[in-house]
C-alpha cells in the first residue's frame, strides 16, 4: 500500500517488523497494542493515535526495507487523517489486516472473521475477534 501525506507519496510494509516497532514506541505487549486498535468499544482518539503511530512504523519498515530514508512522523500522519477522514482509515486497516503475517493473513493469524449483521438494511461487515491464540 502507498499513503499520500503532504502530497507526498510513502509505501508501507506491515509484518513483524512493524508490530515490533509498533509494540516498542507503545510501550506494551503485542495484545493490549492490538487491543487498543481493533476492540469494538469505542477509543475514537486515543484509537486513532496509536493508528497513526502503527502506521508510521510500517513506513519506517518499508523505508529500510528498500534502503530510503523517508519517514513521516506519526503527527503528519493525523493530520492526513484529519483532512481525508475515515475512508483513509478504514483503507489502512483494511490493507494491514489482508496483509501477510508467518504465512497466513493479519485475519487468519489473529483468527478474526468477518461477521456479517442481520436485521440491517445494508448487511455491513465487521470483524470480530474470536479468539486471543493465533491459528496454526
Amino acid at each position: 500500500m502507498k499513503i499520500t501525506i503532504n502530497e507526498k507519496e510513502y509505501g508501507i510494509i506491515w509484518g513483524i517488523a512493524a508490530i515490533d516497532r509498533y509494540c516498542t514506541l507503545m510501550d506494551m505487549e503485542i495484545e493490549p497494542a492490538f487491543d487498543l486498535l481493533f476492540k469494538d468499544e469505542e477509543k475514537g482518539i486515543k484509537q486513532t493515535i496509536a493508528l497513526a503511530k502503527f502506521v508510521s512504523c510500517a513506513i519506517e519498515s518499508y523505508s529500510v526495507v528498500h534502503g530510503i530514508s523517508d519517514e513521516a512522523s506519526y503527527e503528519k500522519i493525523l493530520v492526513e487523517f484529519d483532512n481525508q477522514g475515515l475512508p483513509l482509515i478504514q483503507a489502512i486497516l483494511t490493507d494491514f489486516l489482508n496483509s501477510r503475517l508467518m504465512g497466513q493473513t493479519v485475519s487468519e493469524f489473529l483468527n478474526l472473521v468477518t461477521v456479517v449483521e442481520e436485521g440491517s438494511p445494508k448487511k455491513k461487515a465487521t470483524a470480530r475477534k474470536l479468539s486471543s491464540q493465533p491459528t496454526k
